[in-house]
């Protein structure tokens, strides 16, 4: 007759005991069918640890199948669009000769001066004898035309996004975006020419780590005023600070729209009303707070374009030790010494070119008098 479970537990607990029966004259157990019992638990112990083990491992290794169809699903449309712009015509016809990508990329929070150090970047890098591939505009990382010239600002996006549509492959406008950058990058390096454009800061955040393996190099820059980044923010109507102030005529006072067209029309003179200033100058302040907390280097633009406003000798080396240090952070890696005679030759034409800004802030803040106190409580007239 089989034993019973009680019988069995009974059995495996008490070590000491040799033998037991079950009260009823059942036949006795000895000490080594006790020992078989054991060692069965045991056996079938690891056996169900086996079984829950492979149980995991099937789970995990059909959730890895799940997410990589997912993946690929997700990156089909792109994977295919690379195949079909294999054939796009962007032929260089240099050897490659660069250590790092030729993507040089100017990272700002907008109102920085970053249009003129575009300008002045691109001229220093000519001067020391690198060219630049054409039909690249600064603003790159934008999808619409520069209207003066009738030209895309980003030709290979705008490549990207006719092939793509033409062939029904969806995708978004960060992958088309990446693939554009990407293939810039290629086409630079083939013809041994450098790239440059501006990322502001959610750019900046939204594409760096697509082009870690491009190992572009940035660098930065902001505006140390931020009073006047906040004027300068609130007359072009940036989303960030669209509830702390707005612009008007200064001839009558009254609204206006103009936004950043007024960067076009210099006839018109323009002032702010500021009615949240603390909020403003926050947002200037973390933006800044922001770039020189980066791994690249990071200047105020109150430097690098000093020389605009002066017509000081010591003004201008102290722009031309700025832009020196600048330079070196992003032309070593490409084989280019950087020398100081060059730039200073390449900026004095421009030195003075400039009235020098007013330091009064009375003339373009309309309710100066009314904040005048709350902006020295924030240290916004510290400059």
């Amino acid at each position: 007759m089989p034993i019973t479970v009680r019988q069995k537990y009974d059995l495996v607990s008490n070590k000491e005991e040799k033998t037991k029966t079950d009260g009823d004259g059942r036949e006795t157990w000895n000490c080594c069918q006790m020992q078989q019992i054991k060692q069965s638990i045991f056996r079938s112990n690891i056996i169900i640890c086996l079984l829950m083990a492979v149980l995991v491992s099937v789970l995990l290794v059909t959730l890895n199948g799940l997410n990589a169809k997912y993946q690929d699903e997700e990156s089909h449309s792109e994977n295919e669009a690379v195949e079909l712009l294999h054939n796009v015509s962007f032929e260089g016809k240099n050897k490659l000769k660069f250590s790092l990508s030729p993507l040089i990329i100017v990272t700002d929070g907008g109102c920085s001066g970053s249009t003129a150090v575009g300008h002045y970047l691109r001229e220093l890098v000519v001067a020391h004898g690198m060219e630049l591939m054409e039909d690249v505009h600064f603003e790159f990382l934008h999808t619409n035309k520069n209207l003066r010239l009738n030209k895309w600002k980003n030709p290979f996006y705008h490549n990207i996004s006719v092939k793509t549509a033409a062939s029904n492959y969806n995708l978004t406008k960060e992958q088309k975006m990446i693939m554009s950058i990407k293939q810039a990058n290629k086409v630079a390096k083939e013809q041994n020419k450098a790239v440059i454009f501006k990322a502001n800061i959610k750019q900046y955040q939204i594409y760096h780590n697509h082009l870690k393996k491009l190992r572009p190099t940035y660098f930065g820059v902001y505006q140390r005023d931020a009073l006047r980044r906040c004027i300068c923010m609130v007359k072009d109507c940036f989303r960030d600070v669209i509830h702390d102030g707005y612009p008007i005529f200064a001839e009558n006072r009254t609204h206006t729209d103009l936004c950043f067209k007024r960067r076009f029309q210099h006839e018109v003179s323009m002032q702010v009303v500021l009615t949240n200033a603390t909020h403003c100058l926050e947002v200037t302040r973390e933006a800044n707070s922001f770039l020189k907390n980066q791994s690249f280097p990071s200047l105020p633009k109150e430097e690098l374009l000093l020389f605009e406003y002066s017509n000081s000798r010591s003004d201008l080396m102290r722009s031309v030790k700025s832009w020196a240090r600048i330079l070196k952070s992003n032309l070593k890696g490409l084989g280019i010494d950087v020398s100081e005679a060059k730039i200073q030759q390449a900026l004095e034409p421009y030195q003075n070119s400039f009235p020098p800004r007013p330091k009064y802030f009375k003339t373009v803040i309309r309710n100066y008098d009314e904040i005048e106190k709350s902006l020295m409580d924030l240290g916004a007239l510290d400059f």
